[in-house]
């Protein structure tokens, strides 16, 4: 999983906070938009119905829109059976997708479909921890998925 500079700001503003006298019962008067703007939960996908994709890659990313920037990354190599999950711990939470896809032609990298079988899924703003559950369908969106 990759992690980037935004959220290692957010977690040493919480560092900060704590230094000030933030957290435990006072945390409620603390007020700061970092506590109140990033929620961190996990996001659990169930993917089912992959059969033709059993032995592939399968990569998926979760997008902050508000950021503007991908915040994780799961590579599944390959995959090995037709229902899997993969789960994402520590998601910030934002207006946030989930861009995946399975790699038909085997090339390891990600190509517009119907070359390669990509999704995208949007999950809002979850303010709790949540399981979305995906079935396989033929309704291919080009995520452009990068490298």
């Amino acid at each position: 999983m990759r992690r980037f500079p935004n959220r290692l700001l957010v977690l040493a503003s919480f560092g900060i906070l704590g230094l000030l006298g933030c957290g435990g019962d006072d945390e409620v008067d603390c007020g700061t938009d970092v506590l109140n703007n990033f929620d961190f939960v996990d996001v659990t996908v169930q993917f089912t119905g992959f059969d033709e994709h059993v032995g592939q890659v399968f990569k998926m990313r979760i997008y902050d829109l508000d950021l503007s920037e991908e915040i994780s990354r799961k590579t599944l190599d390959p995959i090995l059976g037709p229902a899997f999950t993969l789960r994402d711990n520590g998601v910030c939470g934002g207006h946030t997708r989930i861009d995946f896809y399975a790699d038909m032609n085997g090339n390891r990298r990600y190509d517009p479909p119907p070359v390669d079988h990509a999704w995208r899924i949007f999950i809002g703003d979850p303010e709790k921890d949540i399981t979305v559950s995906f079935a396989h369908d033929s309704n291919y969106v080009d995520v452009h998925f990068p490298d």
